[in-house]
């Protein structure tokens, strides 16, 4: 009988941090330098983000602009315009998207400092956006 109290409390335990674990996995990240802009609706808040929109147009092989200064909370938005699939990949890794010819990829920036990124599809296309 005592055994089985303690087999239970365990799997209570057990139960509690599992939920606990996808909770936080699924939550916002807290420190994370870009935020999606889809998951960015609280619900009862029609708001996305308070800051402006920044466009990037990809073509001909290019960022353009291939540097770009904006405030926390802007948007930026890549157009690819090539003839080509790019990425949009930053160097440490908190982004990695594909963008398909004529698709774009809206990104909103809350943490300050300077961002490289490139495209995965075609060495040598970089570009950097500075958050001040």
């Amino acid at each position: 009988m005592k055994r089985d109290y303690l087999l239970l409390s365990f799997g209570i335990v057990l139960f509690a941090a599992s939920v606990l674990f996808l909770f936080y996995s699924f939550s916002s990240p807290g420190e994370k330098n870009i935020i999606e802009t889809e998951d960015m609706i609280i619900p009862g808040s029609e708001e996305k983000f308070s800051g402006e929109v920044h466009q990037i147009i990809i073509k001909e092989g290019r960022f353009i602009p291939d540097y770009l200064e904006i405030t926390s909370g802007d948007q930026v938005e890549w157009i690819n315009k090539d003839v080509q699939e790019h990425s949009i990949t930053f160097e440490d890794a908190l982004l990695d998207e594909n963008l398909l010819v004529e698709g774009t990829v809206n990104q909103i920036f809350i943490t300050e400092g300077e961002w490289r990124y490139f495209s995965r599809s075609v060495p040598g296309i970089t570009g950097t956006i500075r958050i001040g």
